[in-house]
């Protein structure tokens, strides 16, 4: 995915540019992955998104660019209960879409679900199905700007790379709603102590 022949932004292009590299990470530059996170993006989330436990982060980028994953407290995130199998995408890119500013992209709207994550059930409680499917929700009123096709064929990135390679879908927030929508959302300081609420235990996946 070529995110400087994607957005054709002319002000943040070397940042979409370290985007691209850094979304495909090797775990030996992870440090760096992270020191880039932190210097251009904002994490929001959101919790239960339609049912219990389906939480979602939102990476967004100084650039009003904003990255789709699952939150490190999703469920699908415990290998010892589930193994992701298949992504299934409901919502596509516009093949039309053109320009810098992304003219005729595809409007999602929060509530819509992008993607289903089929997952083998490996610790099963009784009457619990074999498998279950996770439905990952856009969270923002946006443009489509890139669903993650690697995961077609490789999903087991959502486990493996959560918060990089394993990323669902790239949007464009509408500006004139950003500021609102992001409101509705928990900031990363207010992700960190509601889960420190709900658990005594850390989850491992949680970073600080």
């Amino acid at each position: 995915m070529d995110l400087k022949r994607k957005f054709h932004c002319e002000d943040n292009e070397d940042d979409l540019i370290i985007l691209n590299e850094n979304l495909n990470i090797s775990e030996s530059k992870r440090a760096h992955y992270l020191s880039y996170t932190e210097r251009y993006f904002k994490k929001y989330y959101k919790l239960d998104v339609k049912y219990p436990n389906n939480d979602h982060l939102v990476m967004m980028h100084s650039n009003r660019v904003a990255v789709c994953f699952i939150a490190p407290s999703h469920p699908i995130l415990n290998k010892k209960k589930y193994r992701v199998k298949k992504v299934d995408y409901i919502q596509n890119v516009n093949e039309e879409m053109s320009g810098k500013h992304k003219h005729h992209a595809k409007n999602v709207n929060a509530n819509q679900p992008l993607c289903k994550v089929y997952c083998d059930v490996l610790e099963r409680d009784e009457n619990e199905a074999e498998e279950r499917y996770f439905l990952i929700y856009a969270c923002l009123n946006a443009k489509l700007i890139e669903i993650n096709e690697r995961l077609i064929k490789k999903p087991e990135l959502i486990q493996e790379k959560p918060h990089t390679e394993g990323f669902f879908a790239i949007l464009m927030p509408k500006l004139d709603s950003i500021g609102e929508q992001l409101s509705d959302l928990l900031n990363h300081s207010d992700y960190l102590d509601k889960n420190r609420k709900l658990s005594d235990i850390k989850n491992e996946n949680i970073v600080e």
